[in-house]
C-alpha cells in the first residue's frame, strides 16, 4: 500500500506541468510587458517557433497555439524530470540542489540547443537581463518545483 498522501507519477507530473508552466509562462509575459513588447505577441514566437515567421501576423489563435506549446514543452521537462531525473535518489535528498542543477540544465538545452534549431533559428542568447531572467525562471520558476513536488511521488 502506498503512503498515505503520495502522488503517482502521473499526478506528479500533471501538478508540475500546470504550476511550473504558469509560473514561467507568467515570468516571460511580466518580462516582456515590463520592457515595453506585447505578451501576444511573445506567445505567437513561441508558435512561429514551430511554424515559421509567419505566425507571427497571425492573432489570438496563433498565440493561443503558442501557449498550448509552451504547455507541452514544460509536460515534456516535468515529465523528463519525473520519469528520469527523479529517481535518483539524490533527487529526494537534495532537491533544491538538484532542481537548481536541473533548471540550469533545461536553460542551456533549451537556448544553446533547440531554440537555433527551430523555425526561427533563434541566435544564442547574449549576456543581459534577458539571460539573467530566463537563467533564474528555469532555476527559481521551474526546476526547485518540480523538484520538490517530486518528493510527493510514491
Amino acid at each position: 500500500m502506498a503512503a498515505r498522501g503520495c502522488w503517482s507519477p502521473g499526478r506528479v507530473i500533471l501538478v508540475a506541468t500546470l504550476v511550473c508552466g504558469t509560473l514561467d509562462i507568467a515570468d516571460a509575459a511580466i518580462f516582456t510587458l515590463a520592457h515595453g513588447h506585447d505578451p501576444l505577441a511573445m506567445l505567437r514566437s513561441i508558435a512561429a517557433c514551430l511554424l515559421g515567421p509567419a505566425a507571427m501576423r497571425g492573432g489570438n489563435l496563433m498565440s493561443l497555439l503558442g501557449l498550448g506549446l509552451h504547455f507541452l514543452i514544460a509536460a515534456f521537462w516535468a515529465s523528463f524530470f519525473v520519469l528520469l531525473v527523479g529517481r535518483a535518489s539524490a533527487s529526494r535528498r537534495y532537491p533544491l540542489a538538484v532542481g537548481v542543477i536541473y533548471g540550469l540544465f533545461i536553460y542551456l538545452v533549451m537556448n544553446y540547443v533547440v531554440l537555433p534549431h527551430t523555425a526561427l533559428h533563434i541566435p544564442l542568447p547574449r549576456p543581459g537581463p534577458g539571460m539573467v531572467n530566463g537563467v533564474l525562471a528555469l532555476v527559481v520558476l521551474f526546476g526547485v518545483p518540480v523538484s520538490l513536488l517530486n518528493r510527493k511521488r510514491c
